[in-house]
C-alpha cells in the first residue's frame, strides 16, 4: 500500500510537471505568434517596414497607412515603389529639417545676445541704484550721529539753565545772576536751533534713503523678470532645439529606410572554392582552347612588358646563372597566371 500510494504521487507528479512544460511551449508559441504578426503588421507590400518611420513620413506610397501615432503597414495598398522619386524626397526631407536646425541655432545665438544684453543692463542699473542706497545710508547715519551729538548739548544747556534758575532764586543767589540766567537762555536757544536743523537735515537724509530703497526693490523686481524672461526664452529655445533634433532624426531615419529598400547590394564574384572548383576547372578547359585566348595568351607572353614586376617568381626558380624571368617555364607559368585571372573574370560576366 505504501508503494501504491508513492507510484500514485510520482505520478501526478509527473502529469503536473508535463502541464506546466506544455502550459510553457504554449506560452513561448503564442509570443512567437504574436512577435511574427507584429513584424508582418509591420512590413508593407512594398518591402519597408512602417514602424520604422515617423508619423510624418507614413506614406501610401510606401505601403503604410497611421493607425494613431504609429505607422503601419496597409495591406490595402500594393504600391510600386518609385525610387527615384523617393530618394529625392528623402533626401530633400533631410535638407530642410538640417536647415531648419541651423536657423535656430542661429536664433538661440541672437536670443544669447539679447538675453545677455538685457540682463547686463538691469544689473548695471541695480548696481547704480545700490551704489545710491549706500551713499543715502551713509549720509542718513551721519546725520543721526550729528542730531544725537546736537540734542544732547541741548539737553545739557537746558540741564544747566534749570539749575541756575534755582540758584537765583535762592537767598544766597549769587551776584549778576539775572546776567547769567540771559546767557544761558540765549545758548539754550541757539543750540535747539542747531539741533532743529540737524533734525531736518536727519529727515531729508531719511527720506532720500527710503527713495533708494524704492529704487532697489525696482531694480530686484527688474532683475527677477528679466531672469525670469531669460530661463522662459531659453526653455523655448532648448524646446525648439529638442524638436529639431528629433525631426532630423526622424528625417534620417526616412532617408535610411529609403536608401535600404531601393540601393542594390554591390556584386558577389565568385571565388574558386573546393565545391565549384571541377567546374571551374571544366570551364577552363573548355575555353583553354579557344582561339581568341590563345592569341591573347601569345600576345601577353611576347609583350616587352611581361611579366609585370608586381609578380614575384617562386623561389625554386631563382638561380645565380640565369634570370627567373628569361626562362620559357617561368613565363608560361606567368602567362598561365595571366589567362586564368583573365578567364575568371570573364566567368563572372557569363554569370
Amino acid at each position: 500500500a505504501p508503494l501504491s500510494r508513492t507510484a500514485r504521487r510520482m505520478s501526478l507528479f509527473l502529469k503536473m510537471r508535463g502541464v506546466i512544460f506544455l502550459a510553457g511551449v504554449a506560452s513561448v508559441l503564442g509570443a512567437a505568434s504574436a512577435s511574427s504578426a507584429a513584424l508582418a503588421s509591420s512590413i508593407g507590400n512594398s518591402g519597408i517596414d512602417c514602424s520604422l518611420l515617423a508619423p510624418a513620413y507614413c506614406l501610401a506610397d510606401l505601403g503604410c497607412t497611421l493607425q494613431g501615432d504609429v505607422c503601419r503597414a496597409d495591406p490595402s495598398i500594393k504600391p510600386e515603389l518609385n525610387c527615384t522619386k523617393m530618394q529625392s524626397g528623402s533626401s530633400g526631407a533631410v535638407q530642410d529639417v538640417e536647415s531648419a536646425m541651423i536657423d535656430a541655432l542661429k536664433g538661440l545665438k541672437d536670443l544669447s545676445k539679447t538675453v545677455g544684453s538685457s540682463t547686463a543692463e538691469a544689473i548695471e542699473k541695480f548696481v547704480d541704484v545700490q551704489k545710491e542706497w549706500d551713499s543715502c545710508m551713509e549720509g542718513y547715519n551721519k546725520s543721526l550721529l550729528f542730531y544725537s551729538n546736537q540734542a544732547a548739548v541741548l539737553d545739557s544747556l537746558q540741564s544747566q539753565l534749570i539749575e541756575l534758575e534755582q540758584n537765583c532764586t535762592s537767598t544766597s543767589a549769587p551776584p549778576g545772576c539775572g546776567k547769567l540766567v540771559e546767557d544761558m537762555e540765549l545758548q539754550v536757544l541757539e543750540q535747539n536751533a542747531t539741533s532743529a536743523k540737524a533734525w531736518i537735515v536727519c529727515t531729508l537724509m531719511q527720506q532720500k534713503l527710503l527713495l533708494a530703497e524704492s529704487k532697489i526693490r525696482t531694480g530686484n523686481d527688474e532683475i527677477a523678470k528679466t531672469t525670469t524672461l531669460a530661463q522662459k526664452a531659453y526653455a523655448d529655445a532648448a524646446t525648439m532645439i529638442s524638436d529639431s533634433t528629433k525631426a532630423k532624426q526622424d528625417a534620417l531615419n526616412f532617408w535610411n529606410v529609403i536608401k535600404d529598400a531601393c540601393i542594390h547590394a554591390a556584386p558577389v564574384f565568385d571565388i574558386p572554392t573546393p565545391s565549384n572548383q571541377s567546374a571551374y576547372t571544366s570551364f577552363t578547359h573548355q575555353t583553354h582552347h579557344s582561339s581568341s585566348i590563345a592569341d591573347t595568351s601569345s600576345d601577353i607572353a611576347a609583350s616587352p612588358s611581361f611579366p609585370p614586376t608586381s609578380v614575384n617568381p617562386p623561389l625554386s626558380s631563382l638561380s645565380s646563372s640565369s634570370s627567373p624571368y628569361s626562362s620559357s617555364s617561368s613565363r608560361r607559368r606567368l602567362s598561365l597566371t595571366r589567362l586564368r585571372r583573365k578567364i575568371r573574370n570573364m566567368s563572372s560576366n557569363v554569370k
